[in-house]
């Protein structure tokens, strides 16, 4: 799960380079959101179980040999 958010992120940034513009900076109160949301999701009694059902519903949605 970690690493799909990483790809995410590195997917969003290499798109606002493609626009030329500057970047927005986010408050530090929303990353801050952020990562307390992804602990729950990536850690504890979860350990990703809430995103990786949607994760593999994806991959058969693009795939559906990605299994074979």
């Amino acid at each position: 799960m970690r690493m799909y958010d990483l790809q995410r992120a590195c997917e969003i940034q290499l798109m606002l380079q493609a626009t030329g513009k500057d970047a927005v900076a986010v408050p530090k109160a929303i990353q801050d959101n952020i990562y307390a949301q992804a602990k729950v999701v990536h850690s504890g009694s979860t350990g990703g179980q809430k995103a990786w059902p949607s994760l593999l519903r994806k991959a058969y949605r693009l795939d559906p040999s990605f299994m074979e």
